[in-house]
């Protein structure tokens, strides 16, 4: 699956690539950020013919919590240190397909939201 998000250090609006892969023996899923590296003229050789876009794809592996900053930041910025709900925060409605809302908490141990956010956990009372 890949996935169309803003990213944090693009604050000129433009839009990275991400690839979330499922996760082995059942575990989280893992989001790369696909690159793409293009140089003119370049081309491949492919059995006996020559694939004229020679671009090259990487794939790198991105921490999730990074991909959640903005969403963070835009929350804390509009309500002020109330506590929201996760889906709330990574809600994005001027960016519908954005699927942040979807993705991030299953790519995202419940623990690991304590390194960049404070948290409470509703049935804890």
């Amino acid at each position: 699956v890949v996935v169309c998000k803003m990213h944090m250090r693009n604050c000129v609006g433009l839009e990275r690539r991400y690839l979330v892969q499922e996760g082995k023996d059942g575990g989280r899923p893992t989001i790369c950020e696909v690159l793409k590296f293009s140089d003119e003229p370049r081309s491949w050789f492919i059995g006996n013919s020559v694939q004229k876009d020679g671009s090259l794809y990487v794939c790198t592996p991105v921490d999730p919590l990074f991909l959640a900053l903005p969403h963070l930041l835009r929350a804390s910025k509009a309500q002020r240190g109330k506590f929201m709900t996760m889906d709330t925060i990574l809600d994005d409605p001027d960016h519908p397909e954005n699927l942040a809302s979807q993705t991030l908490p299953k790519c995202v141990a419940p623990k690991q939201w304590t390194n960049i956010c404070d948290v409470k956990d509703l049935q804890e009372g």
